[in-house]
């Protein structure tokens, strides 16, 4: 089984021929590749994106769950409820209603266990009583089998990673996490846009929460299949699209920055490819793909059209905010990343 998971990872990644030619230059084989792959299945560095939403209980969803038993014409049971609400009606003073039961464990450890106390000790009590309303206690118990998953989610191995899952660990101050890098792969163009547009929608709903934490960078790969110009809501290019514009224009506020990576600029949507500071243009043999990146950068076609003639590890890099430049892009040469990476890989 774990063979099978290490031959399904190394399939799916897009490794550069010239790469693996060096591999087995060196050392007669690509089996390196293999074991560097097997060591981050050992090391548990491998988990799968989860995209189901876990129906979570809120503030709100806690305190209605007694209001009912409130109503009710049995004056021990209506007693009862108004006691547990009341209780956790204190517990929860200042907190908003839409605040999730995982986000009370995580952000606010006193009211979560204070929470916990109040229906644990009404659980107990109730459970010790000759004939005990049987909806009630069964409300409370599912209710601490809520609070109980969570804990255990959070004190066990996490298996796999929702988007918002991934969002918090980012914002998470750099001291509080040893988790620093992130790679998603997901092959499936509609299941990557609802991951990427939930992910961005997630940071910033955590950094508007508050300003403490690392600086957070959002690297898109293939971002044609994200911010195409044409966008429908049935195969999530609406929602991506206006999830990456959203962290173009607006993400440099937050210290949620974005790098957007395509080797198919016709189509894109012009008004986020103009969000950006910086560009970096390879060979551009097409005609349209020059023009678009000449109408985003504000560099003259002329100039542009030159890119057509650059060689592997050349680039034109247009940047007045790196180079305080306007307008006057440079001509550069990067050196191998191939070799770095080489180098890198048998060092580990």
């Amino acid at each position: 089984m774990a063979e099978d998971k290490v031959e399904a990872f190394l399939a799916s990644q897009a490794i550069p021929e010239t790469l693996l030619e060096m591999l087995n230059s060196k050392f007669g084989s690509e089996d390196l590749l293999r074991k560097l792959a097997e060591k981050l299945f050992d090391e548990g560095r491998v988990k799968v994106v989860n995209l189901a939403r876990k129906i979570s209980l809120t503030v709100e969803d806690l305190l209605s769950s007694f209001e009912a038993f409130m109503a009710d014409e049995r004056p021990d049971i209506k007693l009862r409820a108004q006691r547990i609400y009341d209780a956790l009606k204190s517990a929860l003073e200042g907190l908003s209603p839409f605040l999730t039961v995982e986000q009370l464990k995580r952000d606010y450890v006193d009211a979560y266990n204070e929470v916990v106390l109040v229906l644990t000790t009404h659980e107990a009590d109730i459970s010790q009583r000759r004939y005990p309303p049987q909806k009630l206690l069964s409300t409370i118990r599912e209710i601490l089998e809520i609070f109980e998953e969570v804990k255990g989610e959070e004190e066990g191995e996490k298996k796999d990673y929702a988007p918002e899952d991934i969002a918090f660990e980012l914002i998470r101050p750099i001291e509080e996490s040893e988790l620093r890098l992130f790679i998603c792969y997901l092959p499936e163009p509609i299941k990557a846009r609802q991951f990427v547009a939930r992910l961005i929608d997630e940071l910033f709903a955590l950094r508007k929460r508050s300003t403490r934490g690392a600086r957070v960078l959002v690297v898109i790969d293939e971002a044609q299949e994200f911010i195409p110009d044409r966008v429908r809501q049935d195969d999530f290019t609406a929602q991506s699209n206006l999830a990456v514009e959203r962290l173009l224009r607006q993400g440099r506020k937050y210290r949620i920055h974005g790098w957007i990576s395509t080797q198919r600029v016709a189509h894109l949507n012009v008004n986020a490819i103009q969000q950006l500071h910086s560009y970096f243009a390879g060979t551009l043999p097409r005609g349209y793909d020059r023009h678009v990146i000449a109408e985003a950068s504000g560099v003259s076609p002329e100039i542009l059209d030159k890119t057509a003639l650059l060689d592997t590890g050349e680039w034109l890099f247009v940047s007045h905010k790196a180079t305080r430049r306007k307008n006057i892009p440079v001509f550069l040469k990067a050196v191998n990343n191939e070799e770095i990476l080489l180098r890198k890989i048998v060092s580990l």
